[in-house]
């Protein structure tokens, strides 16, 4: 399955217990958009648009989150 989305042919066995694992899958795409989320802050000084940015995606991590439950 990872070769067919043009990675490696023969990938590491860490990478395919990582994708077959949903827990640790889930955790993973947390942390990339708490990651996005603090680039899009450290781009802005208005306190004003940090709660905004910070707010929206408190209830995208929550929608995440519930999504991941089902």
């Amino acid at each position: 399955m990872v070769y067919g989305f043009g990675d490696d042919e023969s990938p590491l066995q860490e990478t395919i217990d990582l994708v077959e694992d949903p827990v640790k899958f889930a955790r993973i795409k947390e942390l990339l958009r708490m990651q996005q989320l603090v680039k899009q802050t450290c781009n802005t000084n208005d306190p004003v648009a940090h709660a905004a940015a910070t707010a929206a995606e408190e209830e995208e991590l929550a929608a995440a989150k519930a999504e991941d439950a089902d």
